[in-house]
Formats: C-alpha cells, structure tokens, sequence
C-alpha cells in the first residue's frame, strides 16, 4: 500500500513578521529610576591626621616632665608664671618625642630679647636694642625675657605687686612691636602679655623730669634658621 504524502501547512500573511521600515530607529527599553528609595550615597571624609592631646602624649613618653620656674621668679604674676612653665614642659615633650623618633629636633625660628625706651610727647617711636639675640627655643626666649627683666631693671619688686601688674589680652593677629602699641598703664605700674604668635612682652612707665618715660621689653620673632649642609 502507498502511505498517504503529509501535508505541509503554508504560512498565512498573519503568521509572516512585518519588516521595520528603512532608516526607523528601534526603541531602547524605559528606565525608571524611584527617587524616594534611591540608597544614600556614602559620605567620604577628608583625611586628618590624629592629633593627640598633650595628656595622651604624656602617658606614651619614657619619662613624665614637670616644670617649676626658677625661685627668682616667685614674685612674678602667678597667671604669667603658669603660661611660662606650661609652655616649657611642652618644649621638653617636644625635644623628647623627636629624639623617640630617632631624629635630631630642629629649631628653625630665632627669637630676640628687645629693649624699647621711650619719652612721651619726644617721641612716637621706642628707640630699641637686641638685649638677648638669638634664641631658638620660643619658651625659652620667653623666660630669657624675664631673667632680664629682674637683673636689669631696678624697682621690680615694687612693680611685682598684684596690684601693680596688668594683664593685656592678646589681639588676633597682632605681634611684636606692634602689640606693645596697645598697652596703656598708670605709672608705677607694669603691663604684660603675649602676643598673636606666644611672644611675652612688658610695658613699664615711671615719671622723670615731669615726663612720661616708657620701657618696654618684647620677644620678637627673628630670622629663620637655614638648615646647614653637609
């Protein structure tokens, strides 16, 4: 017997896929983006360096610094006396980190000791000298200043009294000389602070002749030290 041929189904125009015309672009798929569940975007910080507080820095020293000024300076104001021994100590820390880091500190700022004398209603500047040149150390020049002060200037233990002294803020941004321009005291009296950059000065007047006679002693940042070659 012959099988029966199978029949092949002929497609329909239905079943034919229509072509996309010449030059038509396809349609890229929608995006929706929600806003309102969007995750937070992760907030970079800026690197800083930690910096640690004096007290932290004394518990990982070898050895625990204290510093009490010179018997000599006893009389001197108890508020500049703790600045001054404050800053000393932290100088000392200083000296000791660098030398636990096994590098050699370096002091690249010199300070100067300057004495400034002046006759009111002469002069409108201070005639000036370098009493103490050259210092490296800021907490040092500072005390330099007042070892000066109680060996050169007569009468200071009549201008070392609570009374007599006379703290004078410091000013933002203002230094020495400039600094001193803004101390005004009665005579007998004496005028002390720091400078915008931690420089200690005093203002002393008396009268001699009917006339104002001012004095003056001032740490003043000097020259940078160049680092010398090998």
């Amino acid at each position: 017997m012959q099988s029966p041929k199978s029949k092949t189904a002929m497609p329909t125009l239905a079943d034919t896929p229509t072509p996309a015309p010449k030059g038509a672009t396809k349609r890229k798929a929608e995006v929706v983006i929600d806003l309102e569940n969007m995750p937070d975007k992760k907030e970079v910080k800026p690197f800083r360096p930690v910096s640690k507080t004096p007290e932290e820095k004394e518990e990982e020293a070898f050895f625990q610094v204290s510093v009490t000024a010179n018997a000599k300076f006893d009389k001197i104001p108890i508020a500049l006396r703790n600045k001054l021994e404050a800053a000393c100590q932290t100088a000392f820390y200083k000296h000791m980190f660098s030398l636990k880091a096994g590098t050699m500190p370096e002091y690249r700022q010199q300070y100067d000791v300057c004495l400034g004398l002046r006759t009111r209603t002469l002069s409108m500047k201070f005639e000036t000298k370098v009493a103490v040149p050259n210092v490296l150390d800021l907490s040092m020049a500072n005390a330099a200043l007042l070892d000066y002060f109680t060996k050169c200037f007569k009468g200071t233990h009549r201008l070392l009294t609570k009374e007599a002294c006379v703290e004078l803020k410091s000013q933002g941004g203002l230094l020495n000389p400039e600094f001193i321009e803004l101390y005004a005291v009665r005579h007998g009296e004496l005028g002390w602070g720091f400078d915008a950059g931690g420089c200690l000065s005093l203002y002393i007047t008396s009268v001699t002749d009917h006339r104002l006679k001012e004095k003056v002693l001032y740490v003043k940042a000097g020259g940078v030290k160049l680092k010398e070659e090998d």
